[in-house]
C-alpha cells in the first residue's frame, strides 16, 4: 500500500448488511488517494473524470463500471472544468467470495491484473444499470439490503468477466505531463504551437491521442483553460473585457465571447453582475 494511502473501512451501520453506498455528485466529494479492506464497485452516473488507479491514469467517462480491489490504491482528479457523479458501492470480501463460489470462477482472476476490471455500459443499459444500484440506497440496511445486492452481485461479476471490455485509456506519460505543462498560464495562453512544442509529436498525432484518451480536441483543452483564467480575472475586476480577452490568448473577440457563453451560459458582463451579485448577497448575511 501506498505511504500516502489511507486505509478505509465499511461504516459499522454497514456492516449489517456487507454492503456499503454513496452517492457522490462531484470529484470533490470523493477520498483522496486511499485504499480498503473491501471490495468496490463504483459507477459513473454522468459527466467525466480522470481515475488514478496504481499509479496509472485512466479517463472515466458516463456508464463506465470498475471493480475495485482490496489491494488497488486509487483517488480522482478533474479533466479541465469536467466534473462527474457516481455511485460507490462497498461490498465484503466474502460476499465476493461466494458470489464467485457460486459462479464457479476463480476469484484470482479479478485479483491478478495490474489494473482493476472495468467495463462501459451505453444507451439504455446504462441507465437499467444506474437504476439497479440507485435502488441499493433504498433497502433498508442489514438483511434486505444484503439479499438485494446479492441478487445483482453475481450479475456485474459475470459481466465483467464475459461483458464487453472497455479498452484500457491509460493516459501515458508523455500525455500526462503535457497535460500539467499546458495547465500553467503561460503556456495556455500561448496555445496550440506551444503545446506542440512541447509535446515533441505531430499535430495528427497529438489530435488522436486527445480524442483516444480525453475525448477532447487539443484547442477544447486550451479554451477551457483559458476560459477559466479569464473568469478569475474578471472577478478580480482590474481589467476590462477586452484586455481579458488577448491576455487569456483569444485573438478573436467574437470567438473569446462564443466560447464564454458555452462554458458559462451568459457573457463576460453577465457572469461579473451575477457573480458579485451572489458576493454582496452573501457577505450582507454576515453579522
Amino acid at each position: 500500500m501506498s505511504e500516502n494511502a489511507v486505509l478505509l473501512s465499511l461504516p459499522e451501520n454497514d456492516k449489517l448488511s456487507g454492503v456499503g453506498f454513496l452517492h457522490q455528485v462531484s470529484v470533490n466529494e470523493t477520498f483522496q488517494c486511499h485504499t480498503h479492506d473491501f471490495y468496490e464497485f463504483f459507477y459513473v452516473l454522468k459527466g467525466k473524470a480522470i481515475h488514478d488507479i496504481n499509479g496509472q491514469k485512466i479517463v472515466l467517462s458516463q456508464g463506465s463500471l470498475v471493480f475495485i480491489r482490496p489491494a488497488d490504491v486509487h483517488h480522482y482528479s478533474f479533466i479541465n472544468n469536467y466534473d462527474m457523479e457516481m455511485i460507490s458501492i462497498g461490498v465484503e470480501s466474502d460476499m465476493v467470495q461466494s458470489a464467485c463460489n457460486f459462479l464457479g470462477m476463480d476469484i484470482q482472476e479479478f485479483v491478478k491484473p495490474y489494473l482493476p476490471p472495468q467495463i462501459v455500459y451505453a444507451g439504455g443499459s446504462h441507465w437499467d444499470m444506474a437504476e439497479k444500484l440507485l435502488l441499493i440506497n433504498k433497502k433498508t440496511r442489514g438483511q434486505e439490503r444484503r439479499q438485494y445486492f446479492l441478487s445483482i452481485l453475481t450479475e456485474l461479476l459475470y459481466q465483467m468477466k464475459f461483458g464487453r471490455e472497455q479498452q484500457d485509456k491509460i493516459i501515458p506519460p508523455w500525455l500526462s505531463s503535457l497535460m500539467e505543462e499546458m495547465s500553467k498560464t503561460e503556456n495556455f495562453v500561448e496555445g496550440l504551437p506551444k503545446m506542440l512544442e512541447l509535446s515533441g509529436v505531430s499535430q495528427e498525432h497529438l489530435n488522436r491521442s486527445f480524442k483516444k484518451y480525453l475525448e477532447l480536441t487539443p484547442t477544447a483543452f486550451i479554451n477551457m483553460k483559458r476560459i477559466d483564467y479569464s473568469a478569475e480575472l474578471l472577478l478580480e475586476g482590474k481589467e476590462n473585457i477586452l484586455d481579458i480577452c488577448y491576455m487569456c490568448g483569444f485573438n478573436n473577440v467574437s470567438y473569446f465571447y462564443q466560447i464564454f457563453k458555452e462554458t458559462y451560459h451568459c457573457t463576460p458582463k453577465q457572469f461579473v453582475k451575477e457573480r458579485m451579485g451572489m458576493r454582496n448577497q452573501y457577505s450582507g448575511k454576515i453579522s
